[in-house]
């Protein structure tokens, strides 16, 4: 899918979302930011559980948020690059990312 397919796409995505209830845009964008929020707690412990729930809520808030369609192609082009690492790496990625946040958490406590 090029650019300009994607970007009709999230158009056509948009229109829909404008003629849904009020009950169900705000349902969506609740979903959306929970979708976010998790993801990026969870990004750098757990890169392959928490990027992929990053983009589900950057691609639900889209259809509200200019800001969240900018922001999901490059967030989509790290999930690809990431998927593309061998085993070992990303078992290197998740340990370190774990680590970070061990520290962190320990620092603050």
């Amino acid at each position: 899918m090029t650019a300009g397919d994607a970007q009709a796409a999230l158009e056509s995505a948009r229109r829909r979302h404008r003629e849904r209830s009020t009950a169900r845009r705000v349902a969506t964008a609740v979903g959306g930011w929970l979708a976010v929020v998790s993801g990026l707690l969870v990004v750098l412990p757990l890169p392959e559980i928490g990027l992929p729930l990053l983009l589900v809520g950057l691609r639900i808030l889209a259809l509200r948020y200019d800001w969240a369609a900018r922001a999901y192609l490059p967030v989509a082009r790290l999930w690809e690059r990431l998927k593309a690492l061998p085993l070992v790496s990303k078992i290197v990625v998740g340990a370190v990312g774990l680590t970070f946040v061990g520290v962190l958490i320990w620092w603050l406590a």
